[in-house]
């Protein structure tokens, strides 16, 4: 009696067929919807804060930021944000939104924790910090906040309004000098005037003190995700504080 076993009959895969196999554990990348810090209060009537949705990075995307690194005219962080974020304008975000999102791409793409090494002020020593995306505070701008903003100008005895800044600002923000140059933008009304024209000439007569009360409103750290990291030097055990580092490397996993 033969009781050798029949061999399994052979069967050809298509190439599809053989790509689909070896991808059978493939993480879906389904979108993550997410609460921005601004609520979207003010992105219009149409706005819904609930279709903002965040993707994980694809092979293409990170294909598209290495070549944007390249170009000096093409920003790879807004190049990404306008490839994996949807339910709002790249352009029309306010910056306290971007920082969110581009936060948000690395940690759904790669996970919570980033790595970074930092050298200790005080001895140099190098310390390597593993950052909980997810554990940063992220402080929603209150339900009664309105853009653009009241401020009193208390040297002059005068109020005036002042927006905040998007994504469309921030080749005026690319300096001190330049913020100065261009204040009259993030400012709709001085004194109850509105003339462009007259707002830039107050802001060159300004005295010092209110033009710093103009220019704190406009860079306001206190509303999104804090980003400074507090820890201990491993070396000298001096307390530090840095501000999470966004470099090119950060959309690359370690």
């Amino acid at each position: 009696m033969n009781t050798k076993e029949t061999p399994p009959k052979a069967f050809s895969m298509t190439e599809e067929e053989e790509i689909n196999d070896i991808l059978e554990h493939l993480p879906s990348e389904v979108a993550t919807q997410v609460e921005v810090p601004s609520r979207g209060k003010f992105y219009g009537s149409n706005f819904d804060e609930t279709l903002v949705s965040v993707r994980p990075m694809t092979f293409e995307d990170e294909k598209a930021i290495v070549t944007a690194q390249n170009s000096p005219d093409i920003d790879s962080a807004n190049l990404l944000l306008s490839r994996c974020v949807e339910g709002v304008d790249t352009e029309s975000l306010l910056l306290i939104d971007k920082l969110f999102l581009i936060l948000k791409i690395r940690e759904v793409s790669y996970g919570s924790d980033y790595k970074v090494v930092i050298l200790c002020e005080k001895c140099k020593n190098e310390n390597t910090l593993s950052i909980a995306l997810d554990q940063l505070n992220n402080n929603l701008i209150p339900e009664d906040y309105e853009d653009p903003v009241t401020v009193e100008l208390k040297r002059i005895k005068k109020t005036c309004k002042v927006r905040m800044p998007r994504v469309t600002d921030e080749k005026y923000l690319a300096n001190p000098e330049r913020v100065l140059d261009h204040l009259w933008r993030f400012i709709p009304e001085i004194a109850g005037n509105q003339d462009k024209g007259v707002i830039a000439k107050v802001i060159t007569k300004l005295p010092i003190a209110d033009l710093h009360t103009i220019t704190n409103t406009i860079s306001n750290t206190k509303f999104g995700i804090q980003t400074d990291v507090r820890y201990v030097c491993s070396k000298c055990d001096s307390h530090n504080t840095i501000t999470l580092p966004i470099t090119p490397n950060f959309f690359s996993p370690n």
